[in-house]
């Protein structure tokens, strides 16, 4: 392989699907998905941890991807397998590796390409993705965003956030105006000063696959909540 830069190089071992664009920073560009079928009313969410014991209405749950890095290398490590795990889920959630304040720079760049790269070989396969937001501090936002349609609905964790509000509503704003996500799916709470159209999900709910989503239909109420900006 002389001659080939190191990235060049990266990608003998970890090639893109052949149709994949690639964004300024060598990190694969994800596909608009058709979300229009979708009732997101109807929607259960669960973790990943949790998929084993879904033996039925699969097409109804979208797990989540929200673990340590330690359990997502495995993700990485044997992509095929994730993938066959995914098999009959409504999305595909990107992994949501670290990204945090006063990370490497390096180790950012990594963690955002496999994420990317584990969306563009979902896409390649005919899965639709539940793609995640994640940024660190505002030298981030490049890297962190591009590579996103715009419109998409996104999925973010707000769990631990409080430590840093103000970066965490800096770079959710951020994330906002450069990608417009018409639903952003919460794991946590509300911080305040977040607006648009929500879904929150309890931490504690996504490892009970029997928790009664229900109960929010029964008056015809929405679990889409809309937070606007104060006047």
């Amino acid at each position: 392989m002389k001659g080939l830069t190191d990235y060049q190089k990266f990608l003998v071992l970890r090639p893109l699907p052949s149709s994949t664009e690639t964004d300024e920073f060598g990190n694969p560009v994800l596909k608009k998905d058709d979300y229009s079928d979708i009732d997101w009313d109807d929607v259960k969410f669960t973790s990943y941890s949790n998929i084993t014991s879904i033996k039925s209405n699969k097409r109804r749950y979208i797990p989540f991807l929200f673990h340590y890095d330690s359990v997502l290398e495995r993700m990485w490590n044997d992509p095929f397998n994730f993938f066959s795990r995914m098999s009959g889920f409504l999305l595909v959630q990107t992994p949501d590796f670290s990204t945090y304040i006063g990370m490497n720079p390096k180790e950012i760049e990594h963690n955002v390409f496999k994420a990317r790269w584990m969306g563009a070989w979902a896409q390649h396969f005919h899965y639709r993705l539940l793609i995640t937001g994640v940024w660190g501090g505002p030298e981030t936002y490049d890297l962190c965003f591009s590579g996103i349609p715009y419109g998409v609905p996104i999925v973010i964790s707000t769990v631990g956030c409080l430590k840093c509000k103000e970066l965490f509503l800096q770079g959710f704003k951020e994330m906002k105006k450069r990608i417009n996500p018409p639903l952003i799916i919460v794991r946590g709470s509300l911080v305040e000063g977040m607006t648009g159209n929500f879904i929150f999900v309890d931490f504690k709910d996504t490892f009970n696959i029997n928790q009664d989503v229900e109960q929010l239909t029964l008056f015809d109420l929405s679990k889409i909540i809309t937070i606007q900006e104060a006047n």
